[in-house]
């Protein structure tokens, strides 16, 4: 009993520690609700629809990156509270403006974009994406000031009423005969519910600072944090990209279905292991800058949460590894590919889950520029494998391994380096 006390005061006395599990537990239950419902719409939903559902939920991962062109990051750098206001307001000013340029722009090349994807469903969907890429720009925005204001609670209560509406919705949809919008509407919607509720969470707070908004001093933040979009939208562009290749690849390459094994593979392992690296991400971004600012031992600190990503990563590996036969029974026997894709797919993950947390020193640091080189060769190698695996062999199982290797390769070469830029 004296341990548990000892050790559950240590958790409290450690601000980062404290922070990190006020968002995991605030994750856990938005993406265990997301995985308690995956056997019932493996059931529900046709594996064509489904992979339509992760395509489209890609395309959102992808634009969100420009969705704000990332000005939300510049929320945790600034100090001045009467600029902060102003890049929240600049953040998703910018995400309103993008999201009616892609409106624009699948208006007038509809056709192109439908025949890069090879799926004529996904004409039915393709206009309500910039409606998703608008509100995924205003959480992003929302969640980065209530990181800066260390309001974690209110960022978990956003990430628990998304995935509870969407579970809500697609279940619903389930049980209908015509079934073909309800997952991407319980997205939406999801997405829809968590803005709002964050904006109701923080509005008495946010409205003492809006006699500080003008339009001259939202101008003079976007000129000022001009680099964000230049060099750190263009980064994580490439990345999110690179990251999502697979689901467009594997569908023009091997059809809707390969892509839906391949989404339900990364949801299952981004269950356990996606959770915790957000939480931590966004909990060491801020504690990072400040280190960074106060001249403190940053590369002490990199090192350690290091060790202790190693040490997470490695237990989820286990434990997801170990459940992969079960996958089968889990999702249904038409969904038994699920498992094996893991197994291929699980040290590539094992590596990403050790970075990624991590790479916001890029940022700190301002290291983007060279960077960016280091993105676009890794995306140029995950193309080649991908593509390699179907021109040569036409075997899924070689691409993704092909992937996987190229991925790890890649991130080993990371890791030692951003473990020798924190030194300086």
């Amino acid at each position: 009993m004296i341990f548990i006390k000892n050790f559950i005061q240590k958790i409290k006395n450690n601000e980062f520690v404290k922070n990190v599990l006020t968002l995991f537990t605030g994750s856990a239950l938005a993406q265990g609700i997301l995985f308690a419902i995956s056997p019932f719409l493996t059931r529900f939903y046709s594996a064509e629809i489904l992979g339509v559902f992760f395509i489209y939920s890609a395309s959102i991962m992808i634009l969100s990156i420009i969705a704000t062109l990332q000005y939300e990051m510049a929320i945790v750098l600034e100090e001045d509270k009467t600029m902060i206001i102003n890049i929240l307001t600049l953040s998703i000013l910018v995400s309103f403006f993008v999201s009616l340029f892609f409106l624009l722009l699948i208006f007038l090349f509809e056709d192109y974009i439908l025949f890069f994807f090879k799926n004529k469903m996904i004409s039915k969907f393709i206009y309500f994406l910039p409606i998703s890429i608008f509100l995924v720009g205003t959480f992003q925005s929302f969640s980065f000031w209530l990181n800066k204001n260390k309001d974690y609670k209110k960022i978990a209560y956003g990430n628990i009423s998304k995935s509870t509406t969407i579970a809500i919705v697609q279940l619903f949809g389930g049980l209908l005969k015509k079934n073909n919008f309800f997952l991407i509407i319980g997205l939406i919607l999801g997405q829809l519910i968590s803005v709002s509720l964050i904006f109701y969470l923080i509005f008495d707070n946010l409205k003492k600072d809006f006699k500080y908004i003008s339009l001259k001093k939202v101008l003079f933040l976007a000129k000022k944090y001009k680099k964000i979009p230049l060099l750190n939208t263009s980064l994580s562009g490439i990345s999110i990209l690179s990251n999502q290749l697979p689901l467009f690849l594997l569908n023009f390459f091997y059809g809707a279905n390969t892509s839906a094994f391949y989404g339900l593979s990364t949801r299952v392992v981004n269950a356990p292991m996606g959770l915790v690296g957000q939480s931590i991400a966004q909990v060491f971004y801020r504690k990072a800058n400040e280190i960074f600012i106060n001249k403190g031992e940053l590369y002490a600190f990199v090192k350690k949460t290091y060790k202790n990503l190693f040490k997470l990563s490695a237990f989820a590996s286990i434990i997801i590894l170990f459940l992969t036969p079960f996958f089968a029974f889990f999702f249904g026997e038409e969904y038994n590919e699920v498992g094996i894709y893991t197994q291929i797919l699980l040290l590539r993950t094992f590596f990403a889950f050790l970075n990624s947390p991590i790479t916001y020193i890029i940022t700190i640091l301002n290291k983007q520029s060279k960077f960016i080189l280091y993105e676009i060769l890794l995306f140029a190698f995950r193309f080649f494998a991908l593509f390699f695996g179907y021109y040569f062999y036409k075997n899924v199982y070689i691409s993704l391994i092909l992937f996987s290797a190229v991925s790890v390769i890649f991130s080993i070469i990371l890791l030692f380096y951003l473990l020798k830029i924190s030194k300086k």
